[in-house]
């Protein structure tokens, strides 16, 4: 963008924010639906001197994961969504620098997103920036056109570079990678719940049990 001070003289900017909106379109399968929006504004952020004539760059960089919600509710709904958010990251960053920033999520949207189609389950996927968060759900009822209705506040931290899979009862993060040859495969990862206590398997084309978790 062009910038620069008064009279042609040299002059200090500050990039105070970033705004991010990620979307998937249109798509033929809920699965793949995705609407986020971010801004992300630096405590301590630069100045950048602006010469005339010249070419000033100033990058940044974030490590953004992805985050799965899942909605469930004994009624009807649609238009799940986090409005009104906020998370901080306060450390060193994925390239081992110091990173000071606050995250403003909002909007995010996720399906089902039209009233014809209101269930009991939904979901909204979203990727966020490394950092701690304090997201508020939303729902639409579905005899309301307008109305919505909140959900208690979920306290959420990500890393950089992983997957979140979320739900009111059960966490799961693991570093999945996109390729692996072998047979064997070893993941690092958490499971969190805030239920009494859970259990869960996975198997491999429907074979023999390949991991175990429990409480």
């Amino acid at each position: 963008m062009p910038l620069g001070g008064l009279n042609s003289e040299r002059s200090l900017w500050k990039r105070n924010g970033l705004s991010i909106v990620g979307s998937s379109g249109t798509v033929a399968n809920d699965d793949d639906y995705y609407y986020y929006g971010f801004s992300v504004a630096e405590d301590e952020a630069e100045d950048i001197e602006i010469i005339p004539g010249q070419v000033a760059t100033k990058d940044v960089a974030y490590c953004l994961s992805e985050v799965r919600l899942a909605f469930n509710s004994t009624e009807p709904f649609y238009n799940p969504a986090i409005r009104f958010s906020r998370g901080e990251y306060h450390n060193i960053d994925f390239q081992g620098q110091p990173a000071n920033y606050s995250v403003y999520v909002d909007p995010v949207y996720g399906v089902p997103n039209v009233q014809a189609n209101a269930s009991t389950t939904g979901h909204i996927v979203m990727c966020l920036p490394q950092g701690s968060y304090h997201l508020t759900p939303y729902i639409t009822p579905a005899e309301s056109s307008y109305a919505t209705v909140s959900g208690d506040p979920i306290d959420l931290t990500i890393g950089c570079g992983q997957r979140v899979a979320l739900d009111a009862c059960l966490q799961m993060i693991l570093d999945i990678p996109g390729c692996h040859n072998s047979n064997e495969l070893s993941l690092v990862g958490s499971v969190a719940t805030r239920c009494g206590g859970c259990q869960g398997s996975c198997r491999l084309n429907e074979r023999h049990p390949m991991c175990r978790m429990g409480t």
